[in-house]
C-alpha cells in the first residue's frame, strides 16, 4: 500500500498485560473495565498450562466489547482489540505482528511474560 497521497497510519500504544496461572480474576476485572475504543491494543500473556487447551480468549470475550483473538503465528495487532498468548508458547511482537515460538525453559521455569516484555520495549521504541 502506498501512502504518497494518504495519511499513513498512526501508531498506537501496546499494552501488555501479564498474569500467573492464578491471575484470571485480575485479568478479566482490568478488560472488564477499560474503555472500548482507547485506542490501544491489549497482549495478554498468561503462564498457561502446557498441556491443556485454553480457553481464556473466551472468558476474557464475555468481559469486553472489544475483539479478542487467539494468537497465531504473524497476526497483525490493531487498536482496540485483545490479543491472547495461546498455552505452550512464547511471544514477540515485529513489524506489528504478533510472532509465535515454541516454550523453553530458561534458567529451569517457563517465562513467558519475560520473553514478551523486552521485545514489546524494541518494538515500542522504534516506533518514537
Amino acid at each position: 500500500m502506498s501512502y504518497k497521497n494518504a495519511e499513513a497510519p498512526k501508531p498506537f500504544p501496546v499494552v501488555a498485560i501479564g498474569a500467573s496461572a492464578g491471575g484470571l480474576e485480575a485479568i478479566t476485572e482490568l478488560l472488564k473495565y477499560l474503555l472500548p475504543d482507547l485506542g490501544m491494543c491489549y497482549v495478554v500473556i498468561q503462564h498457561l498450562s502446557p498441556t491443556h487447551e485454553s480457553i481464556l480468549p473466551e472468558l476474557i470475550d464475555r468481559q469486553t466489547t472489544m475483539k479478542v483473538y487467539k494468537v497465531t503465528d504473524g497476526i497483525e495487532v490493531f487498536a482496540n482489540c485483545i490479543y491472547v498468548i495461546p498455552p505452550n508458547t512464547f511471544m514477540s511482537i515485529v513489524d506489528g505482528h504478533l510472532r509465535i515460538f515454541p516454550r523453553i525453559k530458561i534458567d529451569g521455569v517457563m517465562h513467558p511474560i519475560d520473553f514478551f516484555l523486552p521485545r514489546l520495549l524494541k518494538y515500542t521504541s522504534k516506533m518514537q
